[in-house]
């Protein structure tokens, strides 16, 4: 006979043949008629199957199929094995308006330093980087520290004060240097800090550094390039084939203070920050270069500090940047400075710019979160 497919409902009871006679009780009855040839055994199914009842084959003669013990219904396939545990939800950085800052370098913390350490022979230069590192086995989270200039000036040395800080207060300190335009226009410098992200990946277990804590951090052309990190980490058009290291440029969280996001020629600018614009992009693509293109749902959590009255870098750059984040419900948080200009530092005291340095501080873990 052939075999016979039927449909099985979940957890009901599966009989084959018919019911013990002896389990109910019998009345006196005459003597029963002769038997009568077996028919042949025909398979019975108890009730109609449900929506979501599987399909198990039962064949005439053989035992049935064994069927699942009882799953959570949201889990259907459960006894495959177990499910894998959701990544936690990405917050942005919390806001934090009051705290008790650092008073500067902490001496009874021990910190170690390497100086001077090449990161890739770019064409025309080689550059270098600074890395401070709090003792102990870690792994400390790290901070890439971009400094401003127009991409025209500054170096590594301009944040040599805060690296030493963050690291005698527990995080590990980057700063370096990148190419300057205009004589090596973009994409070079983004090329040069992806390639600084990337050698602090192959290299952070020797330094004990968590990599499931990089944080870009960068102020004016730094914050451009910061952002750029942190929204355009799968934009290989960005690297100019300088760099060798076979590591990813992804960080985990981004800083922008007073930033460029949009390089767009309809973005704007006054006529002499469009000059350093342009000499900064060299005729290159302005928008492969703009963050705000590259925003979406995808990018990390971000950090982006601005003043009102900036006037090299207006406000409406950082707004813009911020609206395009939430309407893919990219997280961040958005600190606008009323009456702050271009250019103050990253560990402001000021009591107008409070806000900004506690809620760096505290999402770095410099400051606890607490």
């Amino acid at each position: 006979m052939p075999s016979v497919v039927l449909r099985v409902v979940l957890f009901a009871p599966l009989f084959i043949g018919a019911c013990d006679a002896g389990s109910v009780p019998q009345a006196e009855a005459p003597a029963p008629a002769p038997p009568e040839a077996p028919a042949a055994a025909e398979p019975v199914v108890p009730a109609p199957p449900g929506p979501d009842a599987p399909v198990v084959p039962v064949v005439p003669g053989e035992p049935p199929v064994p069927i699942p013990a009882p799953v959570d219904s949201r889990r259907p396939f459960a006894f495959l094995g177990p499910t894998p545990p959701e990544a936690p939800p990405r917050a942005p950085p919390r806001r934090v308006e009051e705290c008790a800052l650092p008073r500067g370098i902490d001496r009874s913390r021990p910190t170690h330093e390497l100086l001077d350490q090449p990161y890739v022979r770019a064409p025309g230069r080689t550059l270098e980087l600074d890395l401070s590192v709090p003792d102990g086995p870690g792994p400390h989270p790290v901070a890439v520290l971009i400094h401003g200039g127009g991409w025209r000036g500054g170096d590594k040395d301009d944040f040599a004060r805060v690296r030493r800080l963050f690291a005698s207060h527990g995080v590990a300190a980057a700063s370096l240097d990148y190419r300057l335009a205009p004589r090596h226009p973009f994409p070079a410098a983004v090329s040069d800090v992806r390639c600084a992200v990337r050698w602090l990946r192959a290299h952070g277990e020797e330094h004990h550094l968590d990599l499931e804590r990089v944080v870009a951090v960068g102020a004016s052309a730094g914050g451009h390039l910061a952002a750029l990190l942190g929204t355009a980490a799968d934009a290989d058009a960005l690297d100019d084939g300088s760099c060798t290291i076979d590591a990813s440029p992804r960080v985990d969280s981004w800083v922008a203070y007073f930033g460029a996001f949009d390089m767009r020629p309809e973005a704007p600018y006054s006529v002499p920050t469009r000059r350093v614009v342009d000499a900064f992009l060299g005729g290159g693509d302005a928008a492969l270069a703009s963050p705000i293109t590259h925003v979406d749902a995808a990018d990390p959590p971000g950090l982006v500090v601005h003043g009102t009255d900036d006037i090299v870098l207006q406000a409406g750059q950082a707004r813009a940047m911020v609206s395009a984040l939430r309407a893919v419900a990219s997280p961040v948080t958005y600190i606008e400075l009323e009456g702050a200009g271009h250019g103050f530092g990253l560990l402001t005291r000021a009591p107008e710019k409070r806000a900004a340095t506690c809620t760096l501080l505290t999402h770095l873990g410099v400051l606890p979160s607490e």
